[in-house]
């Protein structure tokens, strides 16, 4: 395959996938990285469905798309660049945010997280909140994460890495 006919096969791809999630389907992606452990972990599936920026919650972990690579990564917050709402996402396991990437599109949010046998429907009342308090924990670590090292940096990010952890693995027992 030529790098010209894999960027029509990519761009191929994405177009029927944004076509499906906008038709009301859902989708289903296999998770391959570790940036979302303990919530995601690689051979997880996750099931994605079509979202607007105004859809969303805070917590809620977005499939985003820029150009091949999808990144499903937990909405921590948001924020203003050039006068528009630009959405701020972590993955869990790293400490830093993500930075803002212009051609970065919103494809969906996952709704339900399937390991082996078992489904997690991140949709319940007990799932979202405390996806929230996670997100919360999440954009703490990553502003802490910009101070400078130090001893009280390390307490604080250690204490935060804790804390995401066992929200995750609560979340995971939740559902």
């Amino acid at each position: 395959m030529t790098i010209e006919s894999a960027r029509v096969f990519v761009g191929a791809t994405n177009a029927l996938i944004a076509a499906s999630l906008r038709a009301g389907r859902t989708i289903r992606f296999t998770i391959t990285t570790t940036s979302m452990l303990p919530v995601l972990a690689p051979g997880d599936q996750v099931i994605v469905r079509d979202a607007r920026q105004e859809d969303l919650r805070l917590g809620d972990i977005v499939l985003l798309q820029a150009d091949e690579l999808r990144i499903a990564h937990r909405l921590i917050g948001w924020r203003r660049i050039d006068g528009m709402r630009a959405l701020l996402t972590k993955g869990d396991h790293v400490p830093a945010a993500d930075r803002f990437i212009s051609r970065i599109v919103l494809r969906g949010f996952v709704i339900t997280i399937q390991r082996g046998q078992r489904q997690m429907n991140l949709q319940s009342v007990g799932a979202r909140e405390l996806s929230r308090l996670i997100a919360l924990l999440s954009r703490g670590e990553a502003v802490v994460y910009r101070v400078h090292a130090g001893l009280f940096r390390r307490i604080v990010l250690k204490g935060l890495r804790v804390g995401l952890r066992a929200g995750g693995r609560v979340l995971g027992a939740l559902t």
